[in-house]
């Protein structure tokens, strides 16, 4: 077994949806991140403009939803590799 690939008979029976779902959970978001990003650096135009407050509000919202998915993440796929 390689490094880092998931392993779905290394966990039990309990956790098995944690480790299938989790990884597609935490790839799902990253990926609506990035694309955020890149649409901020880009300067799109966008539907509708936000106001400062609203900008706000939605960058505090993106980075609490990254450390909600992040923090777990990284503890489990420590607890993954080297379980």
């Amino acid at each position: 077994m390689q490094r880092g690939k998931y392993d779905a008979d290394k966990c039990g029976k309990v956790e098995n949806h944690i480790c299938l779902e989790v990884p597609f959970i935490v790839n799902a978001y990253f990926i609506f991140l990035a694309s955020a990003v890149i649409l901020s650096v880009l300067k799109t135009p966008k539907v509708r403009q936000l106001t400062e407050r609203e900008w706000k509000k939605l960058r505090f919202k993106m980075l609490r939803n990254t450390l909600i998915v992040l923090l777990p993440s990284l503890v489990l796929g420590y607890f993954m590799i080297n379980g």
